[in-house]
């Protein structure tokens, strides 16, 4: 059984990719007018290399789904992680959290963004 998880996430990266864009493009203007287009060649290739980055793992959301199957729940976000659980280990499921609960040792926090 596969669930989709890319409609929460996907929105919120896409703004932060939004930003990060026009973000490359105020930074690319100021060091060319502070230090010369060879500096600015330098910050645009990591900026593009970043924002790149940034878009395939919001495509990479829909790739991979979390799944269970098997007797295990597998969470994923994207490329970025992945971890698997046995299902008889899950304790239980918590519909609120406190700062307390969260700090504890023995919980597995898998919330993917907050």
């Amino acid at each position: 059984m596969t669930f989709a998880y890319h409609r929460s996430l996907s929105p919120m990266l896409a703004v932060l990719l939004g930003l990060a864009v026009m973000e490359m493009l105020v930074v690319h203007l100021v060091v060319v007018a502070a230090w010369g287009w060879h500096a600015a060649l330098v910050f645009g290739i990591i900026d593009l290399s970043l924002v790149a980055a940034l878009f395939g793992l919001i495509r990479s959301f829909r790739r991979m789904p979390v799944l269970i199957g098997d007797g295990r729940l597998t969470m994923r976000a994207g490329w970025l992680k992945m971890i698997t659980i046995e299902i008889d280990q899950i304790a239980g499921f918590r519909p609120q959290w406190d700062a307390a609960a969260i700090k504890q040792r023995d919980l597995l926090n898998l919330a993917l963004l907050a």
